[in-house]
C-alpha cells in the first residue's frame, strides 16, 4: 500500500527502429514478480525526457527495483533518478467504514474497500455473486440515496479513477460510471472486477457465432494467449458477457465499448480465474466516461441473456436490419 513518484530524466540517441523503456519492476518476499510498474516508453530521439510516474505497491509486494530495457541500435542515458515515497494507502482509509450497501427490491449490493471486491445479492433466488479481489486500492467513498461514489486507485501508474455505483430502480440492473481527470496523464485502468466463476459456471461471450464455455476451459484460456481475448471489434462482435450456472445468469454489457478489453487471468494463489474489465486511456488521457451495466438473471438459460441484449440493441437503435445496409 505504499505510495511512491518516480522521478528524473531520460535520453535516447539512435536509429528509428530503436526504443526504451524505464521503470520499477517489483517482487514479492519470495522474489516472484510481480510486473513492471510505472513503466514509461521513449520514443523520441535526442531530446531530454522527464519522468514523472506514481505507483503503489500491492498488499503483495516487497522489493523494489530499477528497471531499464531497450532495443536497437541506441545510445540511452538515464539520469538524476529519485525514488520518492509519498503516502500510505492504509492512512487513506482510516476511519472509514470497510463496507458500504446499496439496495432495491430486486439486489442487495455490499462494496468492502478492504477486501477490494464487491458482491450482490438477487433477492429473487437468494443467489450471492462475488467478485474477484480488485487489483485496486479504493478509498475515498460517499454514500448518497441511491448510489456510492469512490476512487480507485491504479497501482502499476498510479491512475486514480472516480467511479458512481448505482441499483436501477425498479429493475435488477447494476450500473459503473468511470470518469477520470482530463488534465492529468492516464494509461489503463482494471475496474470493475467481473464476478467469480464457480463449477458448474458457464461464460457467454459473443466470440464468433457465440461460446459458452465451462468454466474447466475458460481456466485454460487464463494461462494461455488468449488470456485478453475480449477486444470489442477485434474479437468480440458485441460488447456484453456473461455467466450462467443452473439457476441464475448474469451478463454485463459494456456501454462505451471501446478502449475496452475483457482480461482473463488466474489467481496466484487460489487458482481460481478471475475476469476482469480493463480500460486503456485515450491519446494519453482519461477522455470520456466509461459505462458497464450489469444484469441479473433469475434463470440459468444463457438465451435469456441474449434475447435482453437483442431488446437493449434496439432501444438504443444499435440493430440494422440488411435490407436496410443494402
Amino acid at each position: 500500500g505504499d505510495k511512491f513518484f518516480l522521478s528524473g530524466t531520460a535520453r535516447l540517441d539512435g536509429d528509428k527502429a530503436s526504443g526504451l523503456s524505464v521503470g520499477v519492476g517489483l517482487f514479492t518476499p519470495s522474489k516472484a514478480s510481480l510486473g513492471i510498474y510505472a513503466r514509461l516508453e521513449v520514443r523520441e530521439r535526442g531530446k531530454e525526457i522527464f519522468i514523472d510516474r506514481e505507483f503503489m505497491v500491492p498488499p503483495d509486494g516487497g522489493y523494489i527495483q530499477l528497471w531499464v530495457a531497450g532495443y536497437g541500435k541506441a545510445a540511452s542515458m538515464i539520469g538524476d533518478i529519485r525514488l520518492v515515497k509519498t503516502g500510505h494507502y492504509a492512512v487513506d482509509i482510516e476511519g472509514m467504514p470497510s463496507t458500504y450497501f446499496l439496495e432495491n427490491g430486486f439486489l442487495e449490493f455490499k462494496l468492502d474497500i478492504k477486501e477490494c471486491r464487491f458482491t450482490v445479492k438477487d433477492k429473487r433466488t437468494g443467489k450471492i455473486w462475488k467478485t474477484a479481489k480488485a487489483g485496486n486500492f479504493i478509498f475515498d467513498v460517499t454514500s448518497r440515496k441511491g448510489e456510492i461514489s469512490f476512487k480507485v486507485i491504479e497501482p502499476e501508474f498510479g491512475n486514480t479513477v472516480t467511479v458512481t455505483a448505482k441499483l436501477e430502480a425498479g429493475s435488477a440492473e447494476l450500473v459503473f460510471i468511470l470518469s477520470g481527470a482530463a488534465d492529468r496523464g492516464f494509461v489503463s485502468v482494471d475496474f470493475p472486477p467481473f464476478f467469480r466463476l464457480s463449477g458448474d459456471s458457464r461464460l457467454v461471450l459473443p466470440l464468433q457465432e457465440g461460446l459458452l464455455l465451462p468454466s474447466s476451459k475458460v481456466k485454460e484460456l487464463a494461462v494461455s494467449a488468449f488470456n485478453r481475448l475480449g477486444y470489442y471489434g477485434g474479437n468480440l462482435s458485441m460488447p456484453f458477457c456473461g455467466l450462467v450456472d443452473s439457476d441464475s445468469g448474469v451478463m454485463q454489457i459494456i456501454e462505451t465499448p471501446f478502449d475496452y478489453s475483457l482480461k482473463i487471468d488466474k489467481d496466484k494463489e487460489t487458482a481460481e480465474v478471475e475476469l476482469t474489465n480493463s480500460w486503456l486511456g485515450e491519446r494519453g488521457k482519461f477522455g470520456y466516461d466509461r459505462v458497464a451495466r450489469f444484469i441479473f438473471f433469475d434463470s440459468g438459460d444463457y438465451t435469456e441473456l441474449v434475447k435482453f441484449y437483442k431488446k437493449y440493441a434496439g432501444l438504443k437503435d444499435l440493430i440494422k436490419p440488411l435490407r436496410e445496409k443494402s
